[in-house]
């Protein structure tokens, strides 16, 4: 596997752990301190905005039906989808 998609999948990896942490974070923080809805929903917008921005030098899919959708629409290879993937579901 060369360095690339290496670097890729550990990106993927690390930012669907992160996102689901901090969405998890946010969540149990405002339910703690009587937070409504709108916390929750605005804690983990910005979840996903600060770690798609931190991580979109190598895609950032975070979501294997977004790695799905680019497979079908032809943006992205089979193997490199496929690892991606599997980095996806091990971080979350």
């Amino acid at each position: 596997m060369n360095t690339t998609l290496l670097r890729q999948a550990l990106s993927e990896l690390v930012g669907t752990f992160a996102i689901v942490l901090g969405i998890g974070g946010t969540t149990m923080i405002a339910y703690a301190n009587g937070g409504r809805v709108m916390d929750i929903a605005l804690g983990s917008g910005f979840a996903v905005m600060l770690f798609t921005m931190l991580f979109a030098a190598h895609g950032a899919h975070f979501n294997p039906a977004v790695t799905i959708a680019l497979v079908f629409t032809r943006r992205i290879a089979l193997l490199p989808a496929g690892v991606r993937i599997a980095a996806q579901v091990a971080g979350a």
